[in-house]
């Protein structure tokens, strides 16, 4: 399949990334500094709840 057939697809991609509220999120933060965004919008520090934001 050449490479160009995907080329439509990645566009679209990156369109939905760079929209407003979405992006890549870097999940390589400790469980402290999880907790502080989990506590920042009222979920609890649970690993299920750290699993779910990452």
């Amino acid at each position: 399949m050449a490479l160009n057939y995907y080329k439509n697809e990645l566009k679209e991609n990156a369109q939905l990334l760079a929209s407003k509220g979405k992006g890549i999120l870097a999940v390589d933060e400790s469980t402290k500094t999880v907790g502080k965004r989990l506590a920042g919008i009222g979920v609890e520090n649970t690993e299920d709840n750290r699993k779910a934001y990452r």
